[in-house]
């Protein structure tokens, strides 16, 4: 008996081809990035506000900055002193002094080529020139108190002239003066001298 050989191949089952792993689509993709992007702008803003606002809300400490020292203007101006009448003031290098009297009535002139005053010691008992006429006010310079004598027309017995204006002070049996010959009232150097005239300690 004869056997047939069966070269048939027997039913085969498909092997099953394995499938690359699931990837997140493109358009998943998309939209994280876009939302990742939203969520640091977004982060930036409210960290830069807060920020903004910490600043706002802290004061500001301002630094005292130091003022300049003040300029002595007199500082290389000559120094009058006068021990018997117990007196200092300063003027300026270009005055000079001139015609000076002796006691009881004691006085000089200080001149420069435009402008003259003259200062002057007197007792304090006796009448002064500028006393006859009305004192304007009264100024104080480094602690003392002046009376102000303005220009003024003084007649006496029909004669008639313009009187300079002066400064008075008096301390004890003395009385000092300064009378604006050809200066202003408002000049800076007479200011100037007023401010450093000092009576001795």
């Amino acid at each position: 008996m004869l056997v047939m050989e069966n070269n048939s191949a027997p039913n085969q089952q498909p092997i099953p081809v394995s499938q690359p792993p699931h990837h997140f689509s493109k358009t998943f993709i998309i939209l994280i990035v876009v939302f990742l992007i939203m969520a640091v702008g977004i982060g930036g803003y409210v960290l830069g506000a807060n920020r903004n606002q910490i600043a706002q809300t802290q004061p500001v400490t301002q630094i005292p900055q130091p003022s300049p020292a003040p300029i002595d203007e007199t500082a290389n101006w000559k120094t009058y002193i006068n021990d018997e009448y117990e007196i200092s003031f300063k003027y300026p290098p270009s005055f000079v002094i001139e015609n000076t009297s002796k006691p009881p009535q004691f006085f000089f002139s200080l001149k420069s080529t435009e402008e003259e005053l003259v200062f002057s010691v007197e007792p304090s008992n006796t009448p002064s020139f500028a006393s006859r006429l009305k004192s304007l006010n009264t100024i104080v310079k480094n602690n003392i108190s002046w009376k102000v004598y303005p220009e003024s027309t003084y007649c006496d017995a029909g004669d008639c002239s313009t009187t300079s204006a002066s400064y008075e002070t008096t301390k004890g049996e003395w009385r000092y003066a300064f009378l604006l010959r050809k200066i202003s009232p408002n000049s800076d150097i007479f200011e100037q001298i007023l401010s450093t005239f000092q009576f001795s300690p």
